[in-house]
Order: C-alpha cells, then sequence, then structure tokens
C-alpha cells in the first residue's frame, strides 16, 4: 500500500492558473455580462502554451504534459474562435 501525500496547492497547477485568470477579470472591473465575457477573452490569450506547460512543471507533471500544451490543437482549444 503507498499512502498519497497531503494536498497540497502547490501540486495542483489550475490552481495557479485560475488566480492569474482571476487577477485579470478583477482588474478589468466588468459590471455587466457583456463586459464580462469580453474581459475573458481578453484574458485567456494572455496563457501562452509555454506558461500553461510551466504550471504543469510547477506542480512536478513530466514533459509529456508540455508537448500536448504546445500542439496546434492546445493552442487552439474547443472555444477557440478567429479574429474577426
Amino acid at each position: 500500500m503507498q499512502y498519497l501525500l497531503p494536498y497540497s496547492p502547490d501540486f495542483n497547477p489550475i490552481k495557479s492558473a485560475f488566480a492569474k485568470f482571476k487577477s485579470f477579470l478583477r482588474k478589468a472591473a466588468a459590471r455587466i455580462i457583456d463586459e464580462l465575457w469580453n474581459a475573458i477573452h481578453d484574458a485567456l490569450p494572455r496563457f501562452t502554451p509555454q506558461e500553461c506547460g510551466n504550471y504543469f512543471t510547477g506542480a512536478g507533471y513530466g514533459a509529456r504534459v508540455i508537448r500536448f500544451c504546445s500542439s496546434t490543437n492546445a493552442r487552439r482549444g474547443p472555444y477557440h474562435r478567429d479574429a474577426s
């Protein structure tokens, strides 16, 4: 039997990314839904594939995650919309 380590937010890459994301949204100070969606749209491109990979590396995940974060599909993502 192998015991798991106690939970730590340091090992959760999502916590670090959401902290940065929430910081952008607070700075935008959007008070209506349309402004909030615009702030979200402006904040997401600030997360580069390399930075996302660094969140996972810092949490102790391996190079396989970094390769995925650098792939074209990961950059576009399911919610990607082309600039118009």
